[in-house]
């Protein structure tokens, strides 16, 4: 086997590899003002997910784990989620996937470039909280990460969620 196709068969493993196990990068921003010692009942926002937002007909099945990923993360943190229109804070998210290209290109000095062109997909988690008293918003997580296998949906989910409400007060 030539040294470059070596080369070529090594970084292919390397990003299979990687894709596999992509790390969630998580940024957040609050209201600093925001009360959040005094929350301790939350509640869900109606909503409906856009079907381009979702993998191919998953949009009802990822509502449904998203909130409870998220009712799971608020209970281990002392929260309690209640049906009532009278509620702490209210919760909602949404979702995005972006169609991405990664391009590498190996080779050196005198002999000939070669390019590898990978194309995948990036979803984005957004999480907002909305103090109920003042219907502002005063939290908001966001979560991204290469998509993949869509049956483990669930599992990236809940992946993306814990990683997003670590810093959530």
């Amino acid at each position: 086997m030539s040294q470059q196709l070596f080369r070529l068969w090594l970084a292919a493993i390397l990003m299979a590899l990687l894709a596999g196990c992509s790390p969630v990068s998580v940024k957040y921003d609050y209201d600093p003002g925001a009360a959040f010692g005094s929350y301790k009942t939350y509640s869900w926002i109606k909503q409906r997910i856009h079907e381009t937002d979702a993998p191919a007909g998953k949009g009802s099945q990822m509502v449904q784990l998203v909130q409870q990923a998220v009712d799971r993360e608020l209970a281990a943190k002392g929260f309690e989620r209640t049906e009532s229109p009278v509620s702490d804070f209210k919760l909602a998210f949404h979702t995005g996937v972006q169609d991405k290209i990664d391009v590498n290109l190996y080779g050196y000095g005198y002999w000939r470039r070669h390019a590898e062109v990978r194309r995948y997909k990036e979803g984005t988690l957004v999480l907002d909280v909305v103090d109920s008293g003042q219907n502002q918003l005063v939290w908001r997580g966001w979560g991204t990460s290469v998509l993949g296998d869509p049956s483990r949906m669930a599992e990236k989910i809940d992946q993306a969620v814990n990683k997003i409400l670590e810093k959530f007060p």
